[in-house]
C-alpha cells in the first residue's frame, strides 16, 4: 500500500532524517514570517505630505532666554502642479505678521523620499530621505539654501510611539569631507527632523532660538516633541550621580601631596558634586548639578542636558539659562573628533558655531579605573579632524587633548572644574576678565558613581616632583589646616586635622 505524501513525515523510522525534515520546515516557517513582518514594516510608512498636517513651533527671542517672543506654525494645503508633478503646498503662518500666510514651497514625496520646489522654482530637491539603511548615507538639500548639498549617514535606527503611533526613525549626521562629527538628530517618519520639519540638518533652517513643538493632522495631535524619544540608551548621569574632583593652584604648589617629616600632606582642595532634580530652559529638561566644597555647601553648580550620548551643560546667569555648551559625545568611533564648546562662545557666536577639540580618535581602550567593571576610554591628542573649516578649531591652545572615559567624562584640566571644566562653567558665569588671574589650577577627577556604583576611583600619586625639595614643600604648606579627606578648611570646628603635616586636635 502506498503512503499518501502528505503523511511521509509521520512514518518515517529513521528519527534524524525526521528530526532533519521537522527543523527545515520550521525554519521554512520563520523565513516566511519574517518576509511578513518586514513586507507589513515595509508597506506600514507613514507619509511625510499629508493634508491638513500642521507643525507648531516657537521663536525665543536672544535677549530673554526662557520668555518665548511668539509662536508659529508650517501648515499643509491644497494641490499645485508644478513640472508636470501632483505636489502639495506648505505655508508658514505667524499671527505677528499681519496673520498672513506665506507659501514657502510645494512638496511630494515618492518611495519614502520627500521631495520640496521651492515658490518661484520648478527644480525639485530632496529633503529627507526615510530608507536610508543603517551605516550607509544619501545626499539631501538645505530647504532654505537648495543649492546647498550634504551628505547625511544614518547611523542608528530606531523606534518612537507617540499617542499610539509607532514611527521608524533615523539617526542621521551630517557628512562633510568625510567628517561625520555634526549630528542632525533625529528623522521620524511622518514629522521630518525633530527640530522641525524644514530642519533636515539639525541647524540653520530654524536656528538656536526656534523649538518644534508638536505635530497635528485635521486638529488631532500626532507627535509631541516633549514625548521624544526612548532609544534605550544609557543615562549617564541619572539623579543621585556623585563625583569627586580635586584641584591644585599651581602658583602655589607643584605636586598634589608634600611630604613633611613622615606624613604626606594634600596640597589639594576637594569639591563633591551631585545630580539632584530637575528644571526646565530651552524648552528641554535639565538636571542640576549641586557643589560643596572648601568655601560653600550645596550650591548650585550648573545644568546637565543629556541627548543621544551628547552631553550639554549650561549656566544660570541673572536668573536665565544660557545658551548650553557641548561637553562630551559618547557615540564613538575610530576617526571621529571629540570636541566640545565653551558656554561663552556658544552665547556670543549664536548660530555660528566653534567647535575646540579634544582630539581624535585612534584607538578605543578598555581598563580598569578602580570601580566595579572596565571602563571604555580613549587618549586623544587635542588635534582637529583634517578637512574641517579654520574656524572650528577657534579658541584656546592649552588644556587640549587628554584621556576621556565613556559615559563619564575627562580625568583632568586645566582649570578649576575637571569633567565640565571644557565648556567653562566659572567664566560663564563671571567673564574672562573677572577673577581670570585667580584661575591657575590644575584639576582630577578622583572618584565618580552612579546608581549607588563606584565606577572610578584613582588618586594622584604621593610623589615629589624633581626639583622640589622638602623643604620648599614644608614652607608652602606653613600655616595651612586640612581636614582628613585632605580638603583644606579655613575655620575648623572640633575634631582631627592636619596642620604642617601633623595632626592636630581642635576641642
Amino acid at each position: 500500500m502506498e503512503v499518501p505524501k502528505k503523511c511521509c513525515i509521520f512514518v518515517l523510522r529513521n528519527k534524524t532524517l525526521k528530526y532533519t525534515t521537522m527543523k527545515k520546515i520550521i525554519l521554512l516557517y520563520m523565513l516566511i514570517l519574517v518576509q511578513v513582518i518586514l513586507y507589513a514594516q515595509e508597506n506600514n510608512y507613514i507619509p511625510f505630505v499629508e493634508e491638513g498636517k500642521v507643525w507648531n513651533m516657537r521663536y525665543q527671542n536672544d535677549e530673554g532666554y526662557l520668555y518665548p517672543d511668539y509662536e508659529y506654525s508650517y501648515y499643509i494645503e491644497g494641490d499645485t502642479l508644478v513640472s508636470g508633478i501632483n505636489c502639495k503646498k506648505l505655508y508658514t503662518y505667524n499671527e505677528n505678521d499681519d496673520g498672513l500666510a506665506e507659501y514657502k514651497m510645494a512638496l511630494y514625496e515618492t518611495e519614502k523620499n520627500v521631495y520640496f520646489i521651492p515658490s518661484g522654482s520648478t527644480e525639485s530637491y530632496i529633503l529627507y530621505d526615510f530608507h536610508i539603511p543603517e551605516g550607509t548615507s544619501a545626499v539631501v538639500s538645505d530647504p532654505i539654501h537648495p543649492e546647498w548639498e550634504l551628505e547625511m549617514r544614518n547611523n542608528k535606527n530606531g523606534m518612537t510611539k507617540t499617542n499610539g503611533i509607532s514611527r521608524h526613525c533615523l539617526f542621521v549626521n551630517r557628512v562633510y569631507d568625510s567628517f561625520e562629527d555634526f549630528p542632525s538628530g533625529w528623522w521620524i517618519e511622518g514629522i521630518g527632523s525633530e527640530l522641525g520639519p524644514l530642519n533636515t540638518w539639525g541647524f540653520g533652517a530654524t536656528g538656536n532660538s526656534r523649538y518644534f513643538l508638536n505635530c497635528e493632522v485635521n486638529g488631532e495631535t500626532v507627535f509631541n516633541r516633549t514625548d521624544f524619544i526612548d532609544t534605550g540608551e544609557e543615562e549617564y548621569y541619572p539623579e543621585g550621580t556623585k563625583w569627586t574632583e580635586i584641584r591644585l593652584d599651581t602658583l602655589k604648589y607643584n605636586s598634589w601631596y608634600s611630604k613633611v617629616g613622615e606624613d604626606w600632606v594634600p596640597n589639594f582642595e576637594t569639591i563633591e558634586y551631585r545630580v539632584q532634580g530637575e528644571c526646565t530652559a530651552w524648552d528641554e529638561v535639565f538636571k542640576k548639578v549641586y557643589s560643596n566644597g572648601p568655601e560653600w555647601t550645596d550650591s548650585l553648580a550648573f545644568l546637565l542636558l543629556e541627548s543621544r550620548q551628547n552631553v550639554e551643560m549650561t549656566v544660570i546667569a541673572d536668573g536665565y539659562a544660557l545658551l548650553p555648551g557641548v561637553a562630551y559625545q559618547f557615540n564613538w568611533s575610530v576617526g571621529k573628533g571629540i570636541y566640545y564648546r565653551d558656554i561663552l562662545e556658544s552665547n556670543s557666536t549664536g548660530e555660528y558655531p566653534i567647535y575646540l577639540f579634544f582630539g581624535v580618535i585612534n584607538e578605543i581602550k578598555e581598563g580598569d579605573f578602580g570601580g566595579v567593571r572596565p571602563l571604555k576610554y580613549v587618549d586623544l591628542d587635542g588635534k582637529a579632524p583634517d578637512n574641517t573649516y579654520e574656524y572650528w578649531d577657534w579658541g584656546f591652545t592649552d588644556a587640549r587633548g587628554g584621556r576621556i572615559i565613556q559615559g563619564i567624562g575627562i580625568t583632568e584640566w586645566n582649570d578649576g572644574e575637571c569633567l565640565f571644566g571644557p565648556p567653562n562653567p566659572y567664566y560663564a558665569l563671571y567673564g574672562w576678565t573677572s577673577g581670570y588671574k585667580d584661575r591657575h589650577y590644575r584639576s582630577m577627577l578622583v572618584h565618580f558613581e552612579r546608581n549607588n556604583e563606584v565606577l572610578y576611583d584613582v588618586w594622584p600619586k604621593r610623589e615629589i616632583p624633581s626639583g622640589i625639595t622638602i623643604k620648599d614643600v614644608q614652607s608652602a604648606n606653613q600655616g595651612i589646616i586640612f581636614d582628613l579627606q585632605g580638603r583644606r578648611v579655613s575655620n575648623p570646628k572640633k575634631g582631627i586635622y592636619i596642620k604642617e603635616g601633623r595632626k592636630v586636635l581642635v576641642k
